[in-house]
């Protein structure tokens, strides 16, 4: 018996979505071994795994398929060059019999990626030398891209997947759709690479918009955009972007869910995982896709960091930088439904819009955004909770065409001091726009109001400078 190396068929057609089918060609003769056809199902099922380079995965269990290597216990089913069906079977003594002399071309699917201790499926993806998008996806044998990554996640997820992806810059326009959600635990993480810039120390420094160690020697504004994380003591698993730095302080947006004490240790961290699209594209475009979480990416650039539409729900952007899209930094319409969570958006179009859509924005750092509003509601229905808005053009948040937007209060109330020229304002809602408790946000100044102004508008509701 020989055996033909394994290799992914060249057409294209290994790719499973949950695994990636391989193809062996085995040379079967009357004598299996040594001058014999004594050779135990068992045995062959093990020849065949030494052969595999990614051997443990062969199907062990269920009925016979055409194309699919199975083993019930009494037989073994492989697929000859005429695609028809050929057993080997076991005699009452447990020998196999030979059904027909050949060449047989048997196939088996490998799942990608590697299963951790906690159940979950990882696959890895980096731009490593050894990276390719015919690899395995697991951390010793990464793909190439993401958009792989994805593809090799089942149409039917029924477990929680990661897409662990290493640092470096990935020129995709990624285009995420067709995976269901089969179980309530079942999700797809996208998550990136943080890079630790300062090393975990104790707080000793704190309040409800600070953190900090005496004696660092930072040097101020160093670590604007970054991550500060609570790893541990009162607060840990919180991590917020830095919105400035002095010599040994750090002021984030905008409160902490739980403020810091002297028990706090803290680290600073940059992200590493750049996606940029390119010019007049999109990050990442979620069409009729529910469950994914996006963490810990850079979006560089392109006309937009993401795009949801289609009524994709349950979808979460988690402690994401947006830099420079020149249309908006996260679109969401079409009654999608997204949360927003600990990001940066610096956009040179608007920031966040919700376009007849739903949703939550929560411990952001919007700012410096260049078109009509830092955040827009266009019909949208959504939560503000402890976000920093400040230096958008014309207003930071806009409220428009029924849209509604609730502002949370006091410990999770919002900052917002916006406004880079007059006329400019912290919140401006009309055409039937409705902001709750908006005036009892705290708000800095603006160019042309110093006071904090609450009115309303012909319309339906107020202003706040």
């Amino acid at each position: 018996m020989a055996t033909k190396p394994v290799h992914p068929r060249a057409d294209g057609e290994g790719t499973l979505g949950t695994a990636v089918r391989r193809w062996l060609t085995l040379y079967l003769s009357g004598d299996l071994s040594d001058g014999t056809n004594e050779k135990s199902v068992q045995e062959i099922v093990d020849h065949i795994d030494a052969a595999n380079p990614h051997s443990g995965h062969v199907d062990k269990s269920g009925d016979s398929m055409t194309g699919s290597l199975r083993l019930d216990g009494t037989k073994l089913c492989l697929d000859d060059d005429s695609d028809q069906d050929t057993y080997i079977e076991k005699d009452s003594n447990g020998n196999i019999i030979l059904c027909k002399e050949g060449t047989y071309i048997f196939a088996f699917e490998t799942p990608y990626g590697d299963v951790q201790s906690d159940g979950d499926r990882y696959i890895y993806v980096d731009d490593s030398s050894n990276a390719d998008d015919t690899n395995m996806g697991t951390s010793s044998d990464p793909l190439a891209t993401i958009q792989a990554a994805w593809s090799s996640c089942p149409a039917l997820v029924t477990q929680p997947i990661k897409v662990s992806i290493g640092a470096g810059t990935f020129s995709e326009a990624l285009e995420l759709s067709g995976k269901q959600m089969a179980s309530s635990d079942a999700e797809i993480i996208i998550e990136g690479t943080l890079t630790e810039e300062e090393s975990e120390v104790t707080a000793d420094i704190f309040s409800t918009t600070t953190i900090g160690k005496v004696g660092s020697g930072w040097t101020p504004s160093d670590y604007v955009g970054m991550l500060v994380k609570i790893t541990s003591g009162t607060g840990a698993g919180q991590e917020k972007i830095i919105v400035d730095n002095t010599a040994d302080t750090l002021s984030v947006a905008y409160l902490w869910e739980t403020t810091p004490d002297g028990t706090s240790k803290f680290a600073i961290y940059d992200f590493e995982t750049i996606i940029s699209p390119g010019a007049g594209n999109k990050g990442v475009l979620l069409t009729y896709q529910s469950k994914v979480t996006l963490k810990w990416l850079k979006f560089d650039a392109g006309a937009y960091g993401v795009y949801s539409q289609s009524a994709s729900a349950g979808n979460t952007i988690f402690s994401c930088n947006f830099d420079s899209q020149t249309n908006m930094g996260v679109w969401v319409g079409e009654g999608s439904t997204v949360t927003i969570q600990g990001c940066n958006v610096d956009a040179t179009g608007r920031g966040i819009v919700f376009d007849a859509s739903f949703g939550w924005i929560k411990d952001c750092w919007v700012h410096d955004c260049g078109s009509a509003a830092g955040i827009h509601s266009v019909a949208g229905v959504f939560h503000m909770q402890r976000n920093y808005v400040n230096s958008n053009n014309n207003k930071g948040v806009y409220i428009q065409r029924n849209g509604v937007v609730s502002f949370w209060k006091a410990g999770n109330a919002n900052f917002i001091a916006d406004h880079d020229s007059a006329g400019d304002y912290g919140v401006y809602a009309d055409m039937g726009g409705v902001g709750m408790d908006a005036s009892q946000q705290v708000f800095g100044s603006s160019p042309d109001h110093n006071d904090e102004d609450y009115g309303a508008d012909a319309t339906s509701f107020a202003y706040v400078s």
